[in-house]
């Protein structure tokens, strides 16, 4: 499959070019190289920003007062946030409630032109209590800022029973 630079809307996060070299006359071989589309970059540099406490990077990626910041389920740390105060004082009850274990460690980042997916693991500790769920965080990008977020732990159960 040879992918050109107009399918990008199509196949959506990465695009495979793939090089066609001639190894025998019948027997072409494929060499492949994955290009990052900017915002999976972004989304990258974004959650290494937040782990580093890199607060100038996270002002320069967010819509600083208007992102809108969605939280599902029925625990202490779901809702809807507005602007990145808000944005971090939820991310402070998650650290709170989990005795400051709380830890998310991306896995894969994914991009097309309107959006960005955060797909990480998350290990979390309190007392007896240990929550250990795969999530992803999808944004919506505007104008090269991240304008709102969608939390989805996998396990939506297990993330409202440890955060209850």
């Amino acid at each position: 499959m040879v992918a050109m630079a107009g399918d990008r809307r199509r196949y959506g996060a990465r695009i495979a070019l793939v090089k066609r070299t001639q190894y025998a006359p019948s027997m072409p071989v494929e060499q492949s190289t994955t290009i990052e589309h900017p915002n999976a970059t972004r989304v990258r540099r974004a959650h290494a920003a937040f782990k580093a406490g890199d607060i100038d990077t996270v002002r320069e990626l967010f819509d600083w007062e208007g992102i809108v910041w969605t939280v599902p389920g029925r625990s202490r740390v779901s809702g809807v946030d507005v602007g990145m105060e808000a944005v971090f004082a939820n991310f402070g009850r998650c650290v709170e409630l989990s005795d400051g274990t709380y830890d998310a460690v991306g896995f894969d980042y994914l991009g097309s032109d309107d959006h960005a997916v955060a797909l990480a693991h998350l290990n979390a500790r309190r007392g007896e209590r240990v929550l250990e769920v795969d999530e992803a965080v999808i944004f919506t990008v505007r104008d090269g800022r991240f304008v709102a977020a969608h939390h989805l732990a996998y396990d939506q159960d297990a993330w409202d029973a440890f955060f209850d």
